[in-house]
């Protein structure tokens, strides 16, 4: 199901995902809206639950080393209505994880990893917990590492091409947005206060300076400090995460691509696979995760083919690629697009910021309809 917005609706919730980190005003003389308009179209969005904003902290600028993808094929035996509620239990209590979503049979999640020594043990302890509930087809999940400092991530559920497309806009061209995810590669420290403003920032994006300010016991003006200071250091960026059923993105693809040694693909060939229907692309020299939303099946199996064909004809493969699709309208998701978990555990904080309602989870996505 998907309902109508405005021309200027629909250019302003491009444009929050192709400017996500800038200010009302600048968003408001890049799109020529005026401000209160701007302010206008963008509150009323957000309260029909049209996008989910997020801090997203740059968990390679504190120690972490790599991004994992994990790929679960589930027994066929058990409903999805049976296996839910302990998938979100699990992915809920796995604090690597920031994202996991589920079709009929198959899982898809993602997490951070401070080094190869932590993934493998949350590799070994979901498995088992997985197969003693008796939910894997038989095969061990797939999982996939992108160290990033040996590893592009091209697009992070970044939706403005594909927004582009959806809304007949013709902004965009076939190029990789101008954020740097994950990069630099460095690390720093950070101070016990600035610590306690990323945490609040990522658990309550919504909140103001105040809000914050009073429960860590610092000034608006510190927080606002901070705040600043964090965004110029590439600790956090901002993300508008689109509502797929509202926008009619009906289907969700998976590519797991493995290379041929022999002949691995150059940058530009990273590219062309990249289409304007990728909301996530990371990739080694020899493997590549994909993940693409489209509005319906003709739309998915047109692109799927294309990259199929690509990949054949400059012999960049050796095997098929792992393809699976999953329909948004039945999708589940087990693991909210959530990262404080992490940043809590690294920190060591426990207590609670504020008490403030979050922001409405991505996990009910349907509810909002």
């Amino acid at each position: 199901m998907s309902i109508e917005l405005t021309d200027k609706e629909k250019l302003l919730l491009w444009g929050l995902n192709k400017h996500p980190n800038a200010t009302l005003n600048e968003l408001s003389d890049i799109l020529s809206l005026k401000q209160s308009t701007t302010a206008a179209i963008k509150n009323r969005l957000m309260k029909q639950h049209y996008f989910f904003e997020l801090n997203i902290p740059m968990l390679n600028r504190l120690g972490f080393e790599m991004l994992g993808v994990g790929i679960m094929k589930f027994n066929s035996l058990i409903s999805m209505k049976h296996r839910f509620g302990k998938t979100v239990e699990l992915m809920d209590n796995s604090y690597d994880l920031f994202l996991a979503v589920e079709g009929q049979n198959i899982g898809l999640a993602f997490g951070f990893f401070r080094d190869y020594t932590n993934f493998k043990k949350f590799e070994e302890d979901n498995t088992i917990k997985l197969a003693g509930l008796d939910f894997l087809e038989g095969k061990l999940p797939i999982y996939v590492l992108f160290p990033f400092k040996h590893s592009h991530i091209r697009t992070f559920f970044d939706f403005w091409r594909l927004l582009d497309e959806v809304f007949s806009l013709n902004n965009t061209v076939n190029t990789f947005n101008d954020q740097k995810w994950f990069f630099p590669k460095n690390s720093i420290d950070l101070t016990d206060k600035e610590k306690l403003v990323l945490l609040a920032l990522t658990e309550y994006p919504n909140a103001t300076l105040k809000q914050i300010g009073d429960s860590i016991n610092l000034s608006r003006h510190s927080v606002g400090r901070i705040k600043s200071k964090l965004f110029e250091m590439g600790l956090i960026k901002k993300l508008y995460l689109p509502n797929f059923l509202k926008l009619g993105l009906n289907i969700l693809a998976l590519y797991y691509i493995t290379f041929n040694p022999k002949n691995p693909p150059k940058n530009e060939d990273f590219i062309l696979l990249n289409s304007k229907f990728s909301l996530f692309f990371a990739n080694t020299s020899l493997e590549a995760v994909l993940v693409a939303s489209y509005r319906d099946f003709k739309e998915y199996l047109n692109d799927k083919m294309q990259k199929i064909s690509f990949l054949k004809e400059k012999n960049l493969i050796i095997e098929e690629p792992m393809i699976h699709e999953i329909s948004v309208e039945k999708m589940q998701i087990t693991k909210a697009f959530d990262a404080s978990m992490i940043l809590r555990t690294i920190f060591d904080i426990t207590q609670p910021i504020f008490d403030l309602q979050r922001i409405p989870s991505f996990r009910s996505l349907k509810e909002t309809l």
